[in-house]
Formats: C-alpha cells, sequence, structure tokens
C-alpha cells in the first residue's frame, strides 16, 4: 500500500493500519467491494462526510 500511493501522482494517498484509520477525519469515502459484511463501522463516521 505504502509503495502504491507513492506511485501516485496528482493524488493524495497514504496507507494506514486499517478502514477505521482511513474514514477518520475524512470528508468524503467511497468504497467499492464485492464484501457481503461491512467493511467499516458506519457509527465511526463523522457527521456531514459524504
Amino acid at each position: 500500500a505504502e509503495r502504491m500511493a507513492a506511485e501516485l501522482t496528482g493524488v493524495a494517498a497514504r496507507a494506514v493500519k486499517d478502514a477505521d484509520e482511513a474514514i477518520e477525519g475524512a470528508d468524503i469515502i467511497v468504497a467499492a467491494t464485492s464484501s457481503s459484511s461491512p467493511v467499516f463501522d458506519g457509527a465511526k463516521v463523522a457527521a456531514g462526510t459524504h
């Protein structure tokens, strides 16, 4: 993940340890998955997040 983040140009990207860390402080969350269970806890999404 760190290597991929470094290779992305013109995009702010960083590697994180888990989904909770990824959504912390996010203004917009996009998740594309084939998982049949949630990939993050919706209760941890801040008010006003899209």
